[in-house]
C-alpha cells in the first residue's frame, strides 16, 4: 500500500510540474467583409510541419488552444470549407490572436455536390446516413451497424469506440431515458439525415469546458421532411411454423416536433425474438431489485448463444407510451411508460458433468420450461439543465409477476418445478448541481422500496421424496443513498473537492424449505450504514487535453444483522475502509487519445452472508451461507488507447486491464451422489485467496469507399486464476480464453451487397488432474439483392461447429431467405425461416470444474407474409 500511495503522490507532483509550464494561444475568427464570427473553423498549430495541439472555433467565432512551453517559431493554420485558408506565424508564447477570413468564390455549372461520409468537428463525428443505406436498410438501428467504430450487438445496445453510449438524443432531446432500441428499430432509415457520435459528452451545462468526460453521446438529426410530420406504420402478418399459426401485428406512432416528442408503439406476436428486448434501458439507473433476487431464482431456465426465435416459442405482448416536452432552453418533461406480456416456452437436454474426486459425476436432463412474466413501468422525469443550476428528479414505479413451470426428466423420473413470485417497488432520484465562479456544489439522493411477499418454488416428482416439497421466501428491502460535494477551484487547472455520502440499506429476509413436516427456516433483518468521506484532487488543462485526478475515499460501515431464530448469531460490525483511486487522459491530437485509470476498492457483502440455513435453488441444487461476512479487496488498472481517422473512415481502439480480488471466504461444492438422485450444495467457506486476471481487448474498423467495403475486426484474450473448493478439497483453477472475430461488408454494385462475419473462440481450464480445452467457431453470410428499385430479395446462411467433447464436433446449418416489395407507403414482405428445417443446435460450456452440454430443439421451417403501411 506504502508503495502505491507513493506512486500517486509522485503523480501528482509531475503534474504540477507539467501543467505548469505550458503555452495557451486564444482569439476570434471572424469575417473579413461583415465582421461576424465564423463558427467550426478548425484552428491548428504546428512546430516543425507536426501538429501539437488543435481546437475549432465556437458559435462566438473563439478558439482556444493550449500545449507544452517549446521553443521555435510556431505555424498557426486556419481552414473552412467556406473560407479561403490562412496561414499565420507566432512566436511560441500565451496570447490573443483574432484572425479574419475572406469567403471564397464558387462558379457552380451543372455540378453535383456530395455531402461528405464523416464530418469531424471538434469532439463530434457526424455520419452521414446517405453513405451507408443501401436499399436493404429499413431501420436507422441497420445504418448504424454499418458505420465505422460503432458496434450494435444482438439486443440493439450500441457502442463506440468499445465504449457504450450513455445517451440516445433525438434532435438533442432524450426522449426515451435509455430504451432507445424503441427508436432505433422503428425510425425507418430515410428519415434520418445524420448520426452524431458525440465523444467527451459532458450532459451539464456549467460543466461543459470545466469538467472533463469521458462518456460518449449519440444524437440522430433527423430530415426536415420526418420533423414536419407524424411518423408511422402499421403492421399485420401470419404464416405457419410446421402445424402451429403465426400472427403478427404493430401500431407504432411518432411525432418530432422542436419542442414535443412522442413515440408510441403496441406490439403483439408469437413469432421472433422477445418484445421485452425492446424496452430494456442500458443507461438508465432506475433497476429496482430485492434482496430476495440474491437468494432465489425466478427463471430456472438457460438460453444458448443463438437469437430466441430459432428455439423458443412464445407469445409476447408489449405497449410502450413515451413523450418529452421541451419547455424552454433549460427545462424538459418526460414521461415513459411501458407493459409487457412475456410468454415463453421451449425444449432441451443437458449434459451435466461435475468434477468429483479425480472423476466425473455425469446428470442427464430433459428440460421443458414454460415461463411467463407480465411486467409494468413508468418513469416521470424531470430536467432543469441552465448555465447556472442543474437538477433533476425521476419517479419509478415498477410491478411485476412471474409464474415459471420447469418439467424435468432425469433418470427416467418425471419432476415438475413451479416458480411464482411477485414484486413491487418505487424509486425516486433527485440531483443538484450549482456551480460558481469558483466553487461547485453536488448532491444526490436516491431512495428505493420494494416487496417481495411470496416467492415460492414447488417441487414434484423428486425420487425418495413423497409429494411435493417447496421453498418459500419473503423479502422487503428499503435502501437510500444521499450524498453531497463542494469543489474549490485551486488555479485555472486545479480543483479540490470533497464528497459526503450516506447510504443506508435495510433488508427483512423470511426462507422457509418444507419438506413433509420437516422445515428449514431463515429470518433474518437489519441494518447497513455506509458513511463516505471522498477527497478528490483534480488538474485539467484549460482545453481539457491534459486531465488528472486522484481520490482517496474511506467508507465507515456500520452493519446491525439480526437473526430472529438464534438472537446468539446476531452480528454487529464497525470498520473503515479505505479505496484509493486515480484516473487521467491525454489528447495526442484530434485523433488520438489515451485514458487509465486505477485504484483498490475495499468492499463488504450484506445481508445475504447471514442466512445460513440451506435454501433449495431447484429439484436437486441446494445453497448456504457461510454466515461470515465477506470481504474483498478489489486492485484494478485499466489502459485505453483510441485511434481514429474519421474523415478517411477508420476508427480503433485498444486496451488492457489487470485485476487481483482479495477475498476472505471461497466458494465451495459438493457433489452428493445417492441411489436414487444427484445433489449439488453450494456454500461459502472461510479461506483466505486471491483471483488474477488480465484481459487484451482490440477493435478496428476501416471503409474503402473505392471498393464500397468495410472491414472490421476485434479480438480478446484474457487469463485468470482463482480456487475453489470441491469436495473439501481446495483446488487451484488457470483458464485461458480467447477469441477473433472479422468482419467484411461489401457493395458489389447498386443492387448487391454482401456480408460475412465469423467468430473463432477457445477456452481452456486447468486444475489438478483436469484439463480441458474447447474450441468454437460459427460463419454467418448474408445477401441483399434489387433487382428493381421496389423488390428486395435477401438471403442468410449460419454455419457453427461447436466441439461438444474432446475432439467431438457438432456442425449446425441455418438457412433463411425472404422478398421484400415496397410501393409508395405499402411494404409487403414474405419470411422464410430455417429453410434447411434444421431440428438441433449444441454446444459445451466450461465453468471452473464442471462442463454443461446442451442441445436445444430448434424450431421448424417458418413461412410469414407481413403487409405494412407507412405513414
Amino acid at each position: 500500500m506504502r508503495n502505491k500511495l507513493s506512486f500517486i503522490c509522485f503523480l501528482v507532483l509531475f503534474s504540477h510540474s507539467l501543467f505548469a509550464q505550458k503555452t495557451e494561444i486564444s482569439g476570434t475568427v471572424s469575417d473579413s467583409i461583415t465582421h461576424s464570427p465564423v463558427e467550426g473553423v478548425v484552428v491548428k498549430a504546428l512546430l516543425n510541419q507536426k501538429m501539437i495541439a488543435f481546437s475549432t472555433t465556437n458559435k462566438l467565432g473563439k478558439y482556444n488552444l493550449g500545449f507544452e512551453n517549446q521553443s521555435g517559431a510556431l505555424t498557426l493554420n486556419f481552414q473552412h470549407i467556406s473560407y479561403n485558408s490562412k496561414i499565420k506565424i507566432a512566436s511560441n508564447r500565451s496570447q490573443q490572436l483574432n484572425v479574419s477570413l475572406s469567403s471564397k468564390t464558387l462558379m457552380l455549372r451543372e455540378v453535383s455536390v456530395a455531402a461528405p461520409a464523416v464530418i469531424h468537428k471538434s469532439d463530434t463525428v457526424s455520419f452521414n446516413v446517405g453513405s451507408f443505406k443501401t436499399a436493404g436498410d429499413r431501420s436507422i438501428e441497420d445504418v448504424i451497424k454499418k458505420m465505422p467504430g460503432i458496434n450494435v450487438n444482438s439486443d440493439g445496445k450500441i457502442a463506440y469506440q468499445g465504449k457504450d453510449i450513455s445517451k440516445f438524443n433525438i434532435e438533442g432531446l432524450d426522449m426515451l431515458g435509455g430504451k432507445y432500441t424503441l427508436a432505433s428499430r422503428n425510425i425507418q432509415a430515410k428519415d434520418v439525415n445524420r448520426v452524431e457520435m458525440i465523444e467527451n459528452f459532458q450532459d451539464v451545462k456549467q460543466l461543459q469546458g470545466k469538467e472533463y468526460s469521458d462518456k460518449v453521446a449519440l444524437n440522430l438529426k433527423l430530415t426536415k421532411e420526418a420533423k414536419m410530420r407524424l411518423l408511422g406504420t402499421a403492421e399485420l402478418g401470419g404464416g405457419f411454423r410446421g402445424d402451429d399459426v403465426l400472427y403478427h401485428g404493430v401500431l407504432t406512432g411518432m411525432t418530432f416536433a422542436k419542442k414535443v416528442q412522442f413515440i408510441g408503439t403496441l406490439k403483439a406476436n408469437n413469432y421472433g425474438s422477445s418484445l421485452s428486448n425492446e424496452v430494456i434501458g442500458f443507461y438508465q439507473n432506475d433497476n429496482i431489485t430485492n434482496v430476495m433476487n440474491g437468494l432465489m431464482n425466478s427463471d430456472l431456465s438457460s438460453s444458448p448463444p443463438l437469437t430466441a426465435n430459432r428455439f423458443q416459442q412464445k407469445n409476447d405482448l408489449m405497449a410502450s407510451l413515451n413523450s418529452v416536452i421541451k419547455v424552454n432552453e433549460n427545462v424538459i418533461w418526460r414521461i415513459n411508460a411501458d407493459y409487457t406480456r412475456d410468454q415463453k416456452q421451449f425444449q432441451s437436454e443437458t449434459t451435466s458433468n461435475y468434477f468429483v474426486n479425480n472423476s466425473n459425476v455425469e446428470i442427464k436432463e430433459t428440460q421443458a420450461p414454460q415461463y411467463l412474466k407480465n411486467s409494468l413501468k413508468a418513469t416521470a422525469y424531470l430536467q432543469v439543465n441552465s448555465p447556472k443550476i442543474y437538477l433533476d428528479n425521476a419517479i419509478t414505479f415498477l410491478a411485476s409477476n412471474v409464474d415459471n413451470r420447469f418439467g424435468v426428466i432425469t433418470g427416467g423420473n418425471s419432476i415438475q418445478q413451479n416458480v411464482t413470485n411477485n414484486l413491487t417497488g418505487i424509486q425516486n432520484r433527485f440531483t443538484l448541481i450549482k456551480r460558481t465562479k469558483k466553487k461547485q456544489y453536488n448532491f444526490a439522493s436516491q431512495v428505493n422500496y420494494s416487496d417481495m411477499p411470496d416467492n415460492r418454488l414447488s417441487i414434484t416428482g423428486v425420487p425418495g421424496v413423497s409429494g411435493e416439497f417447496y421453498q418459500a421466501g419473503k423479502g422487503t428491502t428499503f435502501a437510500t443513498t444521499n450524498s453531497t460535494s463542494f469543489g474549490y477551484d485551486l488555479s485555472r487547472v486545479s480543483q479540490l473537492s470533497l464528497a459526503l455520502a450516506l447510504n443506508a440499506d435495510y433488508d427483512r429476509v423470511y426462507t422457509q424449505l418444507q419438506r413433509g413436516d420437516s422445515s428449514i427456516i431463515n429470518r433474518n433483518q437489519g441494518l447497513k450504514i455506509t458513511t463516505s468521506i471522498s477527497p478528490i484532487y483534480r488538474l485539467q488543462s484549460l482545453n481539457q487535453r491534459y486531465g488528472f485526478s486522484i481520490g482517496l475515499p474511506v467508507n465507515f460501515y456500520n452493519l446491525a444483522y439480526l437473526n430472529r431464530l438464534n438472537p446468539n448469531a446476531d452480528f454487529y460490525y464497525n470498520m473503515p475502509f479505505f479505496s484509493p483511486k486515480i484516473e487521467g487522459h491525454y489528447i495526442f491530437s484530434a485523433f488520438t487519445k489515451l485514458e487509465f485509470n486505477s485504484g483498490i476498492n475495499n468492499s463488504i457483502g450484506d445481508i445475504t452472508d447471514f442466512v445460513v440455513n440451506p435454501i433449495q435453488t431447484s429439484y436437486n441444487q441446494q445453497t448456504a451461507k457461510s454466515g461470515i461476512l465477506a470481504k474483498s479487496s478489489n486492485f484494478s488498472s485499466r489502459l485505453n488507447f483510441e485511434f481514429k481517422k474519421p474523415v478517411e473512415l477508420f476508427f480503433s481502439n485498444y486496451s488492457v486491464s489487470y485485476g487481483a480480488v482479495k477475498r476472505n471466504i471461497l466458494s465451495s461444492q459438493t457433489v452428493n451422489t445417492g441411489t436414487t438422485n444427484v445433489g449439488v450444495n453450494t456454500s461459502a467457506v472461510a479461506d483466505e485467496n486471491t483471483t488474477k486476471n488480465i484481459s487484451f481487448l482490440g477493435n478496428a474498423s476501416k471503409v474503402f469507399t473505392a471498393i464500397g467495403t468495410t472491414l472490421s475486426l476485434q479480438s480478446t484474450y484474457g487469463i485468470s486464476t482463482g480456487f475453489q473448493v470441491r469436495q473439501g478439497i481446495k483446488t487451484d483453477i488457470n483458464s485461458t480464453n480467447f477469441s477473433i472475430s472479422p468482419d467484411v461488408k461489401t457493395q458489389i454494385s447498386k443492387q448487391l451487397e454482401i456480408s460475412y462475419s465469423m467468430n473463432y473462440s477457445l477456452s481452456s481450464q486447468q486444475a489438478t488432474n483436469f484439463t480441458t480445452t474447447y474450441h468454437q467457431q460459427s460463419h454467418n453470410i448474408s445477401m441483399s439483392y434489387s433487382p428493381v428499385d421496389q423488390l428486395i430479395i435477401y438471403g442468410k446462411m449460419d454455419f457453427n461447429r461447436r466441439e461438444i467433447s474432446k475432439d467431438n464436433y457438432k456442425n449446425i446449418q441455418l438457412f433463411d431467405a425472404g422478398a421484400r416489395y415496397k410501393r409508395k407507403k405499402f411494404e409487403a414482405e414474405l419470411k422464410l425461416n430455417n429453410l434447411l428445417n434444421t431440428k438441433e443446435y449444441s454446444y459445451t460450456v466450461v465453468n471452473q470444474l464442471d462442463v454443461f452440454s446442451y442441445k436445444y430443439y430448434l424450431n421448424p421451417r417458418e413461412i410469414l407474409l407481413i403487409c405494412k403501411f407507412n405513414l
